[in-house]
């Protein structure tokens, strides 16, 4: 119910928007909002298939794989801000599972290049964790990120505050505040295991500011040639852990993206990628 609900109410938005006599071109967006459905399929044979394909869509069985099926809604509510939701479907020990990846809200109108997104939503922390499944590189999740943010990535309610800088080249500032339990808060209110280090890992409820997650993340792009662009990006993770009442775990990660496309390309290609991630992870116990 609570899946169906979140499509009325993005239909309510729109009709809303509609009855208050937006723009023209509002109005054609809202009445034609994008809508996609897509499946993620492996097949595949491990000698030993529990010991790296443990993220929570890799190809973990010996034959087909459902990876992923995510059904995603978006479009304009009203010329200021833009909704957007994607719901899951998979298989998890042999029964169907329906959840939601994402929805929020983004703003479109705000000055000094500033952006907000309320909802649910991946947090921005380098390169590969906000990529959804369909968008992978490659099969499975890189084995760093599963350690670091569990099988499912790090995704929460919060709100995202952005900033992109006026300046003569590409500087953005992006920070983030979001609940730091359940299972997609991996590292910090959660942990797949009892225990973590020797201590046991309790269940702690969210009282105060303290025990929320906190992200910082800078990014910026050059063209260090008229055919090679470079992207690098550096990462910050505070939040509270459940070994005890007053411990936490920071993670702090670097990113770089380097591209080389020739001058004559046709739609895109060809084009060659370099991209490396780096995480450190500091958990008091």
């Amino acid at each position: 119910m609570p899946y169906f609900l979140l499509v009325i109410i993005f239909l309510i938005l729109s009709g809303q928007a509609l009855s208050q006599g937006g723009p023209v071109s509002q109005a054609g967006n809202l009445l034609n909002p994008e809508i996609s459905l897509d499946g993620l399929f492996a097949a595949g044979y491990f000698s030993e298939p529990d010991n790296l394909q443990f993220g929570a869509h890799d190809p973990n069985d010996r034959g087909f794989t459902l990876q992923n099926l995510e059904l995603t809604m978006a479009g304009n509510v009203d010329p200021y801000f833009r909704a957007e939701s994607h719901l899951i479907f998979g298989f998890e020990g042999g029964e169907s599972i329906v959840e939601i990846e994402e929805a929020y809200v983004t703003t479109l109108s705000l000055p000094y290049g500033l952006q907000i997104i309320g909802g649910q939503f991946f947090t921005r922390f380098g390169r590969q964790n906000p990529i959804h499944p369909h968008a992978w590189d490659f099969a499975d999740q890189t084995i760093v990120n599963t350690l670091m943010f569990g099988g499912d990535g790090l995704r929460n309610p919060g709100v995202q505050v952005s900033s992109l800088l006026q300046l003569p080249f590409y500087l953005e500032l992006i920070g983030s505040v979001q609940n730091s339990k359940g299972e997609t808060a991996t590292s910090f209110l959660f942990s797949p295991e009892e225990t973590f280090a020797g201590r046991p890992v309790v269940k702690q409820e969210v009282h105060g500011l303290n025990d929320l997650l906190y992200m910082a993340r800078l990014k910026t792009s050059f063209d260090l040639t008229d055919t090679i662009s470079l992207v690098a990006g550096t990462s910050h993770l505070f939040g509270p852990n459940g070994t005890g009442e007053d411990e936490g775990t920071s993670i702090h990660g670097v990113d770089l993206y380097l591209k080389w496309r020739p001058l004559m390309t046709d739609h895109g290609w060809p084009f060659v990628v370099l991209q490396g991630e780096a995480m450190s992870r500091s958990y008091e116990a």
